[in-house]
């Protein structure tokens, strides 16, 4: 993760870093003092697209095309979050689930085999 530059005002940071977002390119943004913020690139392969993003966004920071984006990494972000917990919710085993129904099968199966063991080792040691 790389620092690229500074924004101030919280308001523009957060624009970029949804530009950003909804671009493919992982970044961080953390407040330095003040209304100063720190932007960072998480890859260092998208350090210099990130550089050359913030060079425009400060010459034009009300630009349509960076609220535009930022428009649509809010939806982003929500569809992600909506799709995660939907499959967090599919993967959570339900009763009637193959191992539900296996495992009580399985544990009546072996109440059965110990209780047969119980019974030839009784006739081995008293019969046998």
């Amino acid at each position: 993760m790389r620092l690229i530059g500074y924004i101030q005002g919280a308001d523009h940071a957060r624009t970029f870093g949804d530009f950003l977002y909804a671009q493919g390119i992982g970044n961080q943004v953390d407040r330095e003092q003040g209304d100063r913020f720190e932007i960072w690139i998480q890859s260092e392969d998208q350090v210099e697209k990130g550089k050359d993003y913030l060079r425009d966004f400060q010459s034009n920071p009300t630009g349509q095309h960076f609220v535009d984006a930022a428009s649509k990494a809010k939806e982003q972000r929500l569809k992600e979050a909506l799709e995660k917990e939907a499959y967090a919710k599919k993967s959570e085993r339900q009763p009637g689930d193959y191992e539900s129904r296996t495992g009580s099968f399985h544990r009546a199966f072996d109440a059965r085999l110990d209780d047969h063991l119980w019974c030839c080792l009784f006739v081995t040691i008293f019969l046998g």
